[in-house]
């Protein structure tokens, strides 16, 4: 009698990498990035790409408006 043990799937180790970009053009390289991972059929080695943000609340002339501004700003 032969038992067969179910192939066993090791989860990949995932690691963070930051890229560094030019103020102001963070989401342009995202959006290029992703089309890369897309035509070079990578998307099982690369998960995800992020810019971090948050949503904040801006006042000017009185109104309230929802703005998205990045975590990591740029350095001076």
């Amino acid at each position: 009698m032969h038992y067969f043990m179910p192939k066993q799937v090791l989860p990949q180790q995932k690691n963070w990498y930051v890229i560094h970009t030019y103020s102001g053009y963070e989401d342009a390289v995202a959006r290029n990035l992703k089309q890369r991972i897309e035509s070079l059929g990578m998307e099982d080695k690369i998960f995800n790409v992020i810019v971090p943000k948050e949503k904040k609340i801006k006042i000017k002339d009185g109104k309230r408006k929802v703005v998205e501004e990045k975590v990591i700003q740029a350095m001076s």
